[in-house]
């Protein structure tokens, strides 16, 4: 959906990484004193996607359970190398997001679970157009040039809810964020973000 200063939707495609790949390596990296203890926890990261498929820049947001989930989890990502995310066919940098849930399997084994990270917006409103359900979280692909200015708007799925794309993309209509390259020039790139719909609660009756 697409309003007033920006430009028409382009496409734009970000591959997901090797969810297999991933949880084999956490697997191997999962720390002892972590399963001696049976812990477990979540790690939310951001990281940077160059357009050779590279992974820099990674950031740790949260994280709970063992201290050192963190710094395992930028490990396996900066050690996978990921098909290029694109705009319009073209390699482009992605800041990108998911989370590892972290789990301890009666002290034997673990088993790490890989997807994507809880809404990064969440907004209330009074009734959901295009869906009789009580809560949406609708994926929306940006595209932002190198002032952090945005471009392009538009949701991961073509059936999302047009009234929902709408407002998701309007509430991100003055992004602001700049991004860098290595040697600290501001660069154009593309970023995904959830937008989490819950409907109102209607008033107790008196």
């Amino acid at each position: 959906m697409m309003f007033a200063g920006l430009l028409a939707a382009g496409v734009i495609a970000v591959p997901p990484p090797d969810g297999d790949w991933i949880l084999r390596r956490m697997q191997e990296l999962y720390p002892v004193e972590a399963i001696r203890g049976g812990v477990s926890g979540a790690v939310d990261l951001e990281y940077i996607v160059t357009p050779e498929g590279r992974v820099r820049d990674c950031t740790v947001r949260q994280f709970s359970g063992y201290s050192g989930f963190g710094a395992i989890a930028c490990h396996v990502m900066k050690r996978q190398k990921l098909v290029p995310p694109t705009l319009d066919g073209q390699p482009i940098t992605a800041v990108l997001s998911d989370i590892f849930m972290m789990a301890s399997e009666d002290r034997r084994g673990v088993s790490p679970v890989f997807g994507p990270p809880p809404a990064d917006i969440d907004l209330v409103v009074r009734d959901l157009p295009g869906t009789d359900e009580k809560q949406f979280t609708l994926s929306i692909n940006l595209a932002v040039d190198a002032k952090g200015q945005l471009q392009q708007c538009h949701a991961s799925l073509s059936s999302a809810p047009p009234a929902l794309e709408d407002v998701a993309c309007r509430m991100v209509a003055d992004w602001g964020r700049v991004v860098t390259d290595t040697a600290g020039q501001p660069i154009p790139y593309i970023t995904q973000l959830r937008v989490k719909f819950s409907e109102e609660e209607p008033a107790p009756s008196q």
